[in-house]
């Protein structure tokens, strides 16, 4: 696919970015993108932990993509796998002492409550990704939208990058958790991970949306 970058905010009729027109992030959220369709196929067939990889694939492009765009990192790849620190120095850098507190709340919070297992960490930000979802749809309409909907992305996908932290490499591999060792599906093979996986495809590639306003091909 040819892109055309001469209409701003528009590619190939249709494909757009809602922080701007960049050809590399285009790349990284096509790849989000794909991935999202990966996990949703592999989740359909039982395959849980792998659809958690790729779920975690996914948040991580969006973000080098999102970051990208907006000149904060022109080194996509220098994230790694923890895409959360981006966020903190960004808002550090530009002095948004709101976003800062607002992402050292929920690690501070996390810490407090011992929360570590994708488990406890899924529970805990579904109620957070929920009430700012409810902020965000009360701007629905408003002059205050557009603001809203950039501010509601950045939260989310710090949320979604906490959530996934470490899920990388034990979705993948076997790992020892009190001198046994652990396989990956039986790991990532719990109720709530059934009932709330489809739940959490959605949000993802509704965020990626959200960014794109859709890729399609």
């Amino acid at each position: 696919m040819k892109l055309n970058l001469s209409e701003g905010k528009k590619i190939n009729d249709c494909i757009y970015v809602i922080y701007g027109n960049n050809k590399e992030a285009y790349y990284w959220y096509t790849t989000a993108k794909e991935n999202i369709e990966s996990a949703k196929i592999l989740f359909e067939n039982c395959h849980y932990s792998h659809s958690i990889f790729f779920l975690q694939q996914s948040v991580e492009c969006l973000v080098k993509g999102v970051f990208l765009e907006t000149g904060v990192n022109t080194t996509p790849r220098n994230i790694s796998h923890a895409p959360e620190k981006i966020f903190i120095q960004f808002y550090e850098e530009v002095e948004d002492d709101i976003n800062l507190n607002n992402c050292k709340t929920i690690i501070n919070s996390l810490s407090k409550r011992n929360i570590k297992g994708f488990e406890d960490k899924l529970r805990y930000f579904t109620n957070v990704i929920n009430d700012a979802t409810n902020q965000y749809h009360q701007y629905f309409g408003t002059s205050n939208h557009l603001i809203a909907q950039y501010s509601y992305v950045q939260n989310v996908l710090f949320c979604l990058s906490k959530l996934f932290e470490g899920t990388q490499q034990d979705t993948r591999y076997p790992n020892k958790q009190r001198n046994q060792t652990i396989l990956p599906f039986d790991l990532y093979n719990s109720q709530i991970i059934k009932e709330r996986g489809f739940s959490l495809i959605d949000l993802i590639n509704e965020i990626a949306n959200i960014i794109t306003c859709g890729i399609t091909e």
